[in-house]
Parts: structure tokens; C-alpha cells; sequence
């Protein structure tokens, strides 16, 4: 989502010193001309004017920068979501991989005031309604109101994010022998993406395969990180490090292959 400039107003607080002098004694004001009578009517009529334009400075109704990122939204309900996407299945064993973004908006008090599904595709509408409900439950740090997209993915009956505009992103997982495979790349996701950080900006799609061979034991045996461009030698190691940090379960046949295409795209506008 595109970042929304933050307005800040700054009030000039020198009319605060105004009538701090002493009194005068009776008898000893000096006459004042009309001018002068004129300006100091005039000066009281627009002080209220002043404070009530201060106060009102940020109209209701306005928005400013998301408080939250995305990944951080979607870290909060997690794991609701997944029990929302467990319970779907049990009701309809067929449903496999889906998407769902939800559009959201917050009041000044932090909390979530209206949720919206859209550009649903293969899940059924419980689990839509399950998981928009959970994140209407969700409250914030009180603040000015602010409004977000959260695109969501199931994949394997992980949830992650369903797009995004910059960073790393892991599409489809190809493994072979690892049921558990959608789940330890899940959470090898931020150490991937702290690896592509390191690539050097570009407005272009750049894809990096990082491919292990899992031993018996669960433990990777060898890795690499490839692609089709040039990739910085960082990168590589970066990314191949974090793929050999990695355990999964005992592969079925004794060996396990696993294939993550990483995508890194453009910046995204701050």
C-alpha cells in the first residue's frame, strides 16, 4: 500500500503573552485614539477565532500513514485465521489454496470500525466471514484514524500475504518427500526477505530459487541460491545460510527435496 504523507500543523503560541503586564491604576490609563480602540477589538474578536481553529486542526474523518505494516497486522491474528481456514475445511474437505484481501479502517481510539472482503478466490464464504470478523475484533494504539488493505493467502493451510508491493515474497513451494515442507519455509520467510533487502533497487520482477536436499534426519544436506540475473555474491550466501539453518520432518523416502522461488520487487514509494 502506498504511504500517505503525515500533515503537521505548527500554531505560533506568541499570543499566549498578551495581557500578562500589570494593571493600571485607576485614573492613569492614557486615552486611547480610535485607531488604537479599533485594533484592540479587532485583536479580541479573532483570538477565539484562533483557538477554535487550533483545536480543529485535524478535521474528523482524515486519514494519515497506516500505524502498523501489513506483516504486522497479519503477525496479530495469524493464527485465528488458520484455526478460521482449519474449520472451513472440516466443512468443505475440497477447498485447497485461496485468497482474500480485507479492507479495513480505524478509529481514533484504535479501534477497527468497519472490515470489507474483496478479490476472494477458493474459499468459501464461512471462512471469509470467519476471518473478517476476527480482524474487526482486532484494537490498536489510539491515534489518528487510519485505513488498510490486508491481502491474504492460504497456501497449504499457511497464511501469508497474498501480494505485496516491495520486499521478498515466496509463491509456490515445490517439495517432494516434506509433508511438512509450507510450514518450515513459512518461517524461514523473514531471514529471506532480510537477505533480498541486500539486492540494490530495481522497478523490475527478480526471482531467486534457493534449493536444498534433505537428508533422512531432517537436516539439509546441501543448498544453493540461483537466478536467472546476476545475484550478488551476499545474497547468495545470505539466503543459502538460511535455507541450511532450516529442519524439517523426516522425509517419507529418506530424502527430500525443496524448491523456493524468492520474488523481489520494486521498491515500494514511502
Amino acid at each position: 500500500m502506498a504511504q500517505r504523507p503525515l500533515v503537521v500543523l505548527l500554531v505560533s503560541l506568541s499570543a499566549l503573552a498578551c495581557g500578562t503586564g500589570a494593571a493600571p491604576k485607576a485614573g492613569s490609563a492614557p486615552a486611547r485614539s480610535a485607531a488604537t480602540e479599533r485594533d484592540a477589538v479587532e485583536a479580541q474578536a479573532d483570538a477565539p477565532a484562533t483557538a477554535t481553529s487550533d483545536a480543529t486542526a485535524s478535521p474528523a474523518g482524515s486519514t494519515t500513514t497506516p500505524a502498523l505494516t501489513d506483516e504486522q497486522i497479519l503477525e496479530r491474528v495469524r493464527a485465528d485465521l488458520a484455526q478460521c481456514y482449519e474449520q472451513g475445511k472440516k466443512a468443505a474437505p475440497k477447498m485447497a489454496n485461496g485468497k482474500l484481501t480485507l479492507l479495513a479502517s480505524v478509529d481514533s481510539s484504535g479501534t477497527t470500525t468497519c472490515v470489507v472482503p474483496m478479490d476472494d478466490t477458493g474459499l468459501t464464504r464461512e471462512v471469509e466471514d470467519c476471518m473478517g470478523a476476527r480482524l474487526a475484533r482486532e484494537t490498536y494504539a489510539a491515534g489518528p484514524q487510519w485505513t488498510f488493505e490486508l491481502p491474504i493467502a492460504v497456501r497449504g493451510g499457511a497464511i501469508t500475504l497474498g501480494k505485496e508491493t516491495s520486499g521478498a515474497v515466496i509463491d509456490e513451494v515445490d517439495a517432494q518427500g516434506l509433508p511438512d515442507a509450507n510450514r518450515v519455509v513459512q518461517g524461514l520467510l523473514p531471514k529471506l526477505s532480510e537477505c533480498a533487502q541486500q539486492m540494490e533497487a530495481s522497478s523490475t520482477l527478480r526471482v531467486i530459487h534457493v534449493g536444498a536436499r534433505v537428508g533422512a534426519d531432517g537436516r539439509v544436506a546441501c543448498a544453493l541460491a540461483t537466478g536467472a540475473g546476476a545475484i550478488p555474491e551476499e545474497v547468495r550466501t545470505c539466503s543459502r545460510g538460511a535455507l541450511e539453518s532450516a529442519r524439517f520432518g523426516a522425509p517419507k523416502s529418506g530424502v527430500g527435496l525443496v524448491s523456493i522461488p524468492v520474488k523481489i520487487l520494486g521498491k515500494r514509494p514511502r
